[in-house]
């Protein structure tokens, strides 16, 4: 019977399989923060081994524990490692036939693997397995187990995701920004199933990936995480604001409930004519349930210089009213806090 105190059991693991490759940590504390922050099931049993942590006792103990207090719902997510031996762990392997028995004990209504492996075999030809094959005989003897599983590859620097690999970056994005799909006591939820299209979409837009995710079993019913889509989470207030030099402006703001929740901070400069001159945006990540810091804009003042009209006027010694719009918001653009605040530049700001 499943625990009346939590839905939801989590277990997210990542193990650099080589010391060059450090993505899998970073996937596997990524993943668990979408699931333990604010956008996360009440109440979710969560652990994240990373590292040395990813031992076969330690894995085996939280394996045990969701045998023995079994959640509605169960997710274990795993970045490293696979071949025919399982997944490698710190100090060896989890083999297939254990964590087959490890999932056929856990009597949740559901159980979700999603799986960013680094497999050593060359990419397959059409027709021929991408992955070990004990990955599709996990769900084909558990019906209750649905397997998401993808070839890992590292984002680059200076993209989106950098310090990810590809389907987890694209999967965290989807828990992220994906409109609900499944209602749970009012509340939207992004459902397995859409968590993986959603991702799956992303994999193939955004890298035209040849390699794309892989699904085993009944996808479907089992809510993730909260969506935005429908109102924000939390609330944000702007604070106060700082001038510096050039066309520079420091934003303190407070950010409350949003842990690990991403949240826009969007400016936009005008002129006295409310004419945009200058708009960007600047991501804030709180990491706490109240979330105190400061984000410092900067704009290249070529923007003024090159205008036709106040470039000219700043060179006969001109002053210009100018005005910055600063609104925080979430990804959908629903507002918590918007700002404006007015000041002069003249050319010896």
């Amino acid at each position: 019977m499943a625990s009346s105190h939590s839905s939801h059991r989590l277990v997210a693991i990542g193990v650099s399989a080589v010391p060059q490759i450090k993505f899998p940590e970073k996937n596997a504390r990524d993943f668990f923060h979408v699931f333990t922050g604010a956008l996360g099931p009440p109440n979710i049993k969560a652990s994240c081994l990373i590292g040395s942590q990813a031992t076969q006792a330690a894995v085996g103990a939280i394996f045990d524990a969701a045998v023995l207090a079994p959640s509605k719902y169960f997710v274990a997510y795993f970045s490293g490692a696979a071949g025919t031996q399982g997944l490698k762990l710190a100090d060896g392997f989890l083999a297939p036939q254990l964590l087959a028995s490890y999932l056929e004990g856990i009597q949740s209504t559901a159980v979700l693997l999603v799986l960013d492996v680094i497999v050593d075999t060359p990419f397959p030809k059409v027709g021929t397995p991408q992955f070990p094959a004990w990955i599709d005989a996990l769900p084909a003897a558990l019906p209750r187990v649905r397997v998401a599983v993808a070839r890992a590859t590292a984002v680059g620097d200076g993209h989106i995701g950098y310090g990810n690999s590809r389907f987890t970056s694209a999967y965290l994005q989807s828990l992220q920004e994906s409109p609900g799909d499944l209602k749970r006591r009012g509340v939207a939820y992004v459902s397995d199933r859409r968590a993986f299209d959603a991702a799956t979409d992303i994999v193939r837009r955004r890298w035209d990936e040849r390699d794309l995710p892989a699904e085993s079993g009944l996808f479907g019913g089992v809510p993730l995480v909260r969506s935005e889509a429908e109102r924000a989470v939390g609330a944000g207030q702007i604070q106060r604001f700082s001038e510096g030099r050039g066309l520079s402006l420091r934003v303190e703001h407070a950010i409350n409930r949003r842990r690990h929740v991403p949240t826009v901070l969007h400016y936009l400069l005008v002129d006295a004519s409310d004419e945009p001159l200058a708009e960007g945006i600047a991501m804030i990540v709180p990491d706490a349930d109240e979330h105190v810091g400061s984000t410092t804009i900067r704009v290249k003042p070529r923007v003024l210089y090159d205008h036709t009209i106040w470039g000219p006027m700043l060179d006969i010694g001109e002053t210009l009213a100018l005005r910055w719009r600063v609104t925080l918001r979430d990804v959908y653009g629903h507002v918590l806090d918007r700002q404006v605040v007015s000041f002069e530049y003249t050319r010896d700001t």
